[in-house]
């Protein structure tokens, strides 16, 4: 009755570590799922960001070039201030491109990661999933080899003791499946993204600066 038992929980050990592996292999897949989720979502940005600081630039040179062929100083004037405004979008949005760019390739590699760990306790279920059905076998086999040397006790015959005893084998599968477990515990989570924030600076300086480029950029002077 003790063996019994014995081999009773040795059989729940083997099934829980195969539903932990399992576990871990689902617990792999919904990390791809949000690291995808997280890529396209900074994907969305980037390309919104770039229509934005595209669209500032264009506003900047439009109304430089009107400010150069204004026809008063009034009217330049005018073109001038909206040409300023136009820059000091410009200035913000060019440096969240710049941020997002860098996020983007983050997330990008942070999926092809959790990709990689994926495919890889892939392996690693099927192995303990094999493994399992291995260590069943020989404990079937031990059980046999068990009934056996009951039935030739019976009939008073000896018995072959030339291969490993009932108990070494018990000790080597009691063995293979702390190991099993061990290996399938690994956790392998990756690392959080963290958003670089946009430094602060003068926007009318930036502002100034940035119509200055395109002024020279665009032939319009000084």
């Amino acid at each position: 009755m003790a063996d019994q038992d014995h081999d009773e929980q040795l059989e729940r050990d083997l099934d829980q570590a195969l539903a932990e592996a399992r576990r871990l292999d689902l617990t792999l897949r919904n990390g791809v799922a949000r690291a995808i989720a997280h890529r396209t979502e900074i994907q969305l940005l980037l390309e919104r960001a770039v229509e934005d600081a595209a669209r500032a630039r264009a506003d900047a040179v439009a109304d430089l070039r009107r400010e150069a062929a204004a026809a008063d100083a009034q009217e330049a004037a005018r073109w001038r201030r909206s040409a300023e405004a136009a820059a000091l979008r410009l200035a913000p949005a060019e440096s969240l491109v710049e941020s997002l760019r860098t996020q983007y390739a983050s997330a990008v590699d942070t999926v092809e990661r959790a990709r990689l760990q994926v495919d890889e306790h892939a392996t690693r279920v099927r192995a303990v999933s094999a493994r399992r059905t291995e260590l069943l076998g020989q404990l079937a086999a031990a059980r046999a080899q068990d009934a056996l040397a009951r039935t030739l006790e019976d009939v008073d015959a000896p018995l072959d003791t030339a291969g490993p005893s009932l108990e070494e084998l018990d000790e080597r599968i009691r063995e293979r499946i702390a190991l099993t477990a061990a290996r399938a515990e690994v956790d392998a989570g990756g690392p959080d993204d963290v958003l670089r924030e946009l430094e602060a600076s003068s926007a009318a300086r930036e502002a100034q600066s940035r119509l200055d480029a395109l002024r020279r950029e665009n032939g319009l002077g000084s």
